[in-house]
């Protein structure tokens, strides 16, 4: 991710729900616009915009809860140490979590720009996999575009402004989607988008890949889940306690569509 900055947490689409702040393109005539409240925001390199707060989510029968990220951290009070990592989404005090008890698929598109990239990703589900002891197993390659669906991870290279969550200048936007279960929201799926245009860096890879598992911006440097560019290649103390913290060893959870 070199000099830009990270892009405002991968927000939820049509799906989803909650509120969420941040750039908003219009949206593209590839995919269905919903409210501006809706659309997912991508860091640009220098601009930072203020976050609202985001409501919580009440998944019925026919609405799904999509994984929608919490503003921004506020600065720490003077002397007091930044957190060492937030959560997308929170369900009855605790975060909403995938099923550690199933596996999880991954599918890319074939728009990467170089091999390198595709290997950024697929180490940083490993990396994930590791941290979290959830399976993240690869689906394959895909000819399809954007397809908003909830299930399983979609991959895509796309160039700037190609989706309305890809604005120029971003790095990437990852975004979990959840449905609803007797025990609340559950991750099943969700979205990451790269500029086709730029290589995707090992450190770019484990920040969207992080937003999938869960985790949301800290405002620590020292962090993978930075909020503003790092360049942190690993997994810091924070960022595998948040991943810890959505892992196996919370329980499984009603299965969801693999």
């Amino acid at each position: 991710m070199s000099t830009f900055g990270r892009r405002i947490t991968g927000l939820a689409i049509a799906i989803a729900i909650a509120a969420a702040v941040g750039l908003v393109l219009p949206a593209s005539p590839a995919l269905a616009a919903g409210p501006a409240s809706l659309r997912p925001a991508a860091r640009k390199a220098t601009v930072v915009k203020p976050k609202k707060k985001a409501t919580a989510c009440k998944p019925t029968r026919t609405k799904k809860c999509g994984a929608l990220p919490r503003a921004t951290p506020a600065a720490p009070a003077p002397g007091a140490a930044p957190a060492p990592f937030t959560f997308l989404q929170t369900h009855a005090g605790g975060p909403v979590r995938w099923n550690p008890c199933q596996a999880h698929a991954y599918e890319m598109n074939r728009a990467a720009p170089s091999e390198a990239s595709i290997a950024a990703v697929h180490a940083a589900f490993r990396e994930i996999g590791a941290a979290t002891g959830i399976t993240f197993r690869f689906a394959g390659f895909v000819d399809h575009g954007y397809m908003g669906t909830n299930h399983p991870v979609n991959i895509y290279w796309a160039a700037p402004l190609e989706v309305p969550y890809l604005p120029a200048g971003a790095t990437g936007a990852g975004m979990p989607f959840a449905v609803p279960t007797e025990r609340g929201p559950v991750y099943s799926g969700g979205s990451v988008f790269f500029p086709r245009t730029t290589e995707t860096t090992r450190n770019t890879a484990l920040h969207e890949i992080g937003h999938i598992a869960g985790l949301g911006h800290v405002q620590s440097s020292s962090q993978v889940m930075a909020t503003m560019h790092s360049a942190i290649s690993d997994y810091s103390t924070g960022d595998r306690a948040g991943l810890q913290a959505v892992g196996a060893g919370r329980g499984c959870l009603p299965a969801t569509p693999a």
